[in-house]
């Protein structure tokens, strides 16, 4: 098995993080790069410089926010209320945002941080574009949360509401109620059905496989179609040319860096908001 591992030009997997780690610790990879194709995981928790991590990790995410309100608005102009649980995991992606911010502006940016949104109305401005960030996911919290938000809309104040990237598959959140909010969230896979190209791999999916194509097939589909253009063009010196190539695929853009102790990460990310009911993306 390793020997037939170490002769391959290029890995692709295993797909979770575990089997990432176990496959890396176990396996003679030689030359071969190793593909994570849909991990989420910070390029960090496997410590492997031929690692191609294809999904963005969340303080992509984070950076993603913080770079669009530090180039679009004014410090001055804007309240920025960053609403975290403290959860674990809410307390990550709520550090990465205000690191990113800092950085970006220097400081410029203050931000007010509260547990929820009880009581958040003493905390807007009634004169200022007030940004508020939500960075949990979890659907118990979050109701009340954008409830609340939206009937201060409909009052006096001005919001935009930044959140989560797993809000993009929450199908109960309210389509109306987040455009009313100007909502944007920051997303690694959206797919436009009306382009020609995703029309064209959905017609022959479904004459392939008599079905529709899911998630899965569009990153699969992207994956091997851009690492199979670059070992057809540069053969076993495509590793050398994966920073150089960029990519537009059907469900995101692969747009490579590489770390010389993590990796090569994948800096091709979206920021998306709600138009027409749906979400689009931020031209």
């Amino acid at each position: 098995m390793s020997g037939s591992v170490k002769n391959q030009d290029l890995i692709v997997g295993p797909v979770f993080p575990d089997g990432i780690k176990t496959f890396s610790e176990f396996s003679d990879l030689g030359k071969a790069l190793q593909v994570s194709p849909l991990a989420a995981s910070m390029p960090s928790e496997f410590n492997d410089p031929d690692l191609v991590s294809i999904n963005n990790s969340i303080d992509q995410h984070g950076r993603k926010i913080a770079e669009f309100i530090s180039s679009q608005y004014k410090p001055e102009l804007v309240q920025l209320i960053l609403i975290n649980t403290q959860r674990t995991v809410d307390a990550r992606f709520s550090n990465y945002i205000k690191r990113s911010l800092i950085e970006l502006s220097g400081s410029k940016f203050r931000i007010i941080e509260r547990p929820n949104a009880i009581g958040i109305e003493g905390y807007l401005s009634t004169t200022k574009s007030n940004l508020v960030l939500i960075t949990s996911s979890d659907r118990a919290f979050l109701l009340p949360a954008i409830d609340k938000l939206y009937k201060l809309r409909n009052q006096k104040y001005r919001i935009e509401l930044f959140g989560h990237p797993n809000w993009m598959k929450a199908r109960y959140l309210s389509p109306e109620k987040m455009q009313a909010l100007n909502t944007r969230i920051s997303a690694s896979y959206f797919v436009n059905y009306k382009a020609q190209n995703v029309k064209n791999f959905v017609a022959r999916y479904r004459d392939e496989f008599g079905l529709e194509p899911s998630e899965y097939s569009f990153k699969g589909f992207d994956t091997a179609y851009y690492f199979g253009l670059l070992i057809e063009k540069y053969d076993k010196q495509y590793a050398d040319y994966l920073v150089k190539e960029i990519y537009t695929g059907l469900h995101n853009e692969f747009r490579f860096v590489k770390d010389p102790k993590y990796g090569y990460r994948n800096t091709g990310l979206m920021l998306l908001r709600y138009q027409n009911f749906e979400l689009q993306p931020v031209k």
